[in-house]
């Protein structure tokens, strides 16, 4: 019998899941794939959570070394089931659909098990679709609460795939974990970026001098910011759209009287107001006010400039695949409201939030957040 190559990615940073701390698709054990794209995602999925670099690697097996296998593949029963709705006349409930989101798929797997009286403690493996990102998978099971002898032999063989393997990225690509990754400004760095964009309000080459400075003064809050943003940021890249980085500054002149001057210009002080991303690229500068005190008239300007920022793609494909499983949770709580499937969002929330920080709740809860609207001069 022909050999069949199997994949696993994990994160450098790799500590085995304890027996049921997670429900797996089909219970505990060592899962595989035969996907390389689907190891990947898997790969930055744990890199995103955990830190560390993707590993990619990959094993040759004879199937009848996995002694006796659950092949849902070729089990016509399984088949069957897959197509039935659990819920009658709605489509949407078949098994096939559900299990594309993966709070459902073990309790679902359960279903079958029990309503075809199956003791899955008899089976060594079982292999079955992988529906929530493509391909077949196996799961080498666990055997009372602890990894099989088998598993251990199968998982000391894995090698890391080769970097160039057609269809696959290196075995080990660096990418930042959730606290760290970054946010890269497109076409220069912020202050240049500003600076250029600011140029034309600003009064002579000292204002530009000190404003430079002032910019550079701010840059370490404003990236602060940003790293913050990255749901925002990822969501807009992952829907064809360009993320601009909308940065509020007010400049702020103040003269003072001096002894036999009527007034001399102290230094132009920037002061950061706001930093948010979205879609648009605002440019604008706002309504000038004057603030008079004892010896002293400043003029408060505020500026609105906006420069375009990206994250990493893999940061952006794992984020496009939860935003599509987010989706679908809260369609069906729409169509079909219960404690059950609100309970399963939630634990996928807080997945979500594990891996992108809380800030993620300003895209997944974005109708609960006031819109900030920059008051224009020409306004």
């Amino acid at each position: 019998m022909a050999y069949e190559v199997y994949y696993r990615g994990q994160s450098s940073n790799h500590h085995p899941a304890r027996p049921g701390q997670y429900q797996m698709d089909y219970g505990d054990g060592l899962y595989l794939t035969s996907d390389k794209a689907t190891a990947d995602v898997y790969a930055q999925k744990r890199v995103l959570e955990k830190g560390g670099v993707k590993v990619i690697t990959q094993v040759a097996i004879n199937p009848g070394e996995l002694g006796r296998v659950l092949d849902l593949t070729a089990d016509a029963r399984w088949a069957k089931f897959m197509n039935t709705p659990m819920v009658p006349g709605r489509n949407d409930t078949t098994p096939s659909m559900l299990m594309r989101m993966q709070q459902n798929n073990y309790a679902i797997f359960q279903q079958f098990l029990s309503q075809h009286k199956i003791d899955i403690t008899q089976y060594d493996a079982v292999k079955g679709p992988e529906l929530t990102h493509g391909g077949t998978q196996v799961a080498i099971l666990h055997k009372k609460g602890a990894p099989s002898g088998l598993a251990e032999w199968i998982r000391a063989r894995l090698q890391p795939v080769v970097a160039g393997t057609p269809g696959t990225s290196s075995a080990k690509v660096p990418i930042s974990s959730r606290v760290g990754i970054t946010v890269r400004s497109v076409g220069g760095g912020m202050v240049m970026l500003g600076l250029s964009i600011l140029v034309s309000y600003l009064r002579s080459r000292i204002d530009k001098r000190w404003i430079e400075k002032g910019l550079r003064e701010i840059e370490p809050e404003v990236a602060e910011t940003l790293s913050k943003r990255i749901p925002q940021i990822a969501d807009l890249i992952a829907k064809g759209k360009k993320a601009y980085a909308n940065v509020t500054v007010e400049f702020r002149f103040r003269r003072e009287s001096a002894a036999g001057v009527d007034f001399v210009d102290a230094v132009p002080h920037v002061k950061l107001m706001f930093v948010d991303v979205s879609g648009e690229n605002i440019n604008a500068e706002g309504v000038m006010k004057i603030d008079s005190g004892l010896g002293s008239v400043t003029k408060i300007t505020p500026y609105i400039f906006s420069y375009e920022v990206t994250t990493p793609a893999e940061a952006v494909k794992v984020w496009k695949e939860y935003m599509e499983e987010w989706e679908w949770y809260e369609n069906q709580m729409n169509r079909a409201p219960s404690a059950a499937l609100r309970e399963q969002q939630e634990l996928f929330h807080q997945e979500i939030i594990q891996v992108f920080g809380k800030e993620a709740d300003l895209v997944l809860k974005a109708w609960m957040w006031p819109k900030f609207k920059f008051k224009a001069k020409t306004a």
